[in-house]
């Protein structure tokens, strides 16, 4: 083979493995919406994350299952939540997490759970 064709194949070999990449990435993005969003859009059966604060009064345990559930809202819509497993460490009602689970049928079947943290070096705005 010449230099020539031997160029032209490393070229398409590159470009082949380039968007074997981008296809795998994407199939690995996971969205990251408010609750107004999940309730808007088509994400039945997607795994999502979703920003949003705990509902008062909403927080329910249930140790004997080892089952959280509790409501979550962005302030507009709220969406049921339900978590298998322990109860993450500051989790209480009102604060600021981010859930990621699979929605389905206005109930988000969350595995993963993260609290937020108000950072104390930010600058407060009057």
């Amino acid at each position: 083979m010449d230099k020539k064709t031997q160029m032209i194949i490393g070229a398409i070999v590159i470009i082949l493995c380039l968007i074997g990449l981008g296809m795998t990435l994407k199939g690995s993005v996971v969205p990251y919406i408010t609750v107004t969003e999940l309730k808007s859009g088509d994400y039945r059966g997607e795994h999502v994350q979703i920003n949003g604060t705990v509902v008062e009064g909403s927080v329910d345990w249930h140790p004997k299952e080892i089952l959280l559930t509790f409501k979550l809202t962005d302030g507009s819509e709220t969406v049921d939540v339900e978590y298998r497993g322990s109860i993450p460490n500051n989790f209480e009602e009102g604060k600021m997490v981010v859930v990621g689970g699979v929605y389905d049928m206005n109930l988000l079947r969350a595995d993963e759970i993260l609290v937020k943290c108000p950072s104390k070096y930010t600058e407060e705005i009057e």
